[in-house]
């Protein structure tokens, strides 16, 4: 382990990525997982989802989706670029989603959320044990 270095969040989202992210894994990407994410809150969750945080929401695809079907989501991704392609394929949409730059590793939002979401797998980049602990507090 001592020879592992800590990703730097700017060589794993730079400008090309997020310009050939929906090139790759499709810009509709985010609807077919919808189905399986509600599922999951009515199987798992107490009470009525509402409000969902998407980490590493790279484009936005899922929140698009799931927003388009009612929720109120806020998308977190440490690429500047990653925001703000999601931020333009929104606006087209008319939806508001509440996207930010933020790392998952350091992040502090003003609200507590029904449901959490890392469909990206961005949190599993984290290898360390603390900041990963850190992420899900």
């Amino acid at each position: 382990m001592e020879n592992m270095r800590e990703i730097n969040t700017s060589e794993v989202h730079d400008d090309r990525y997020a310009q050939y992210f929906d090139l790759l894994y499709g810009e509709g990407s985010g609807r077919p997982g919808c189905d399986y994410i509600e599922n999951i809150f009515r199987r798992f969750s107490s009470h009525r989802v509402n409000t969902i945080l998407d980490i590493g929401c790279r484009t936005g695809n899922q929140a698009i989706a799931l927003a388009g079907r009612g929720y109120q989501v806020t998308g977190v991704d440490p690429s500047s670029t990653m925001i703000a392609a999601a931020t333009a394929k929104a606006d087209l949409t008319g939806l508001f989603i509440d996207f930010r730059v933020l790392d998952p590793r350091r992040m502090l939002l003003d609200r507590i959320f029904d449901a959490c979401l890392n469909t990206a797998g961005s949190i599993g980049r984290i290898i360390d044990a603390g900041e990963l602990v850190s992420s899900f507090r």
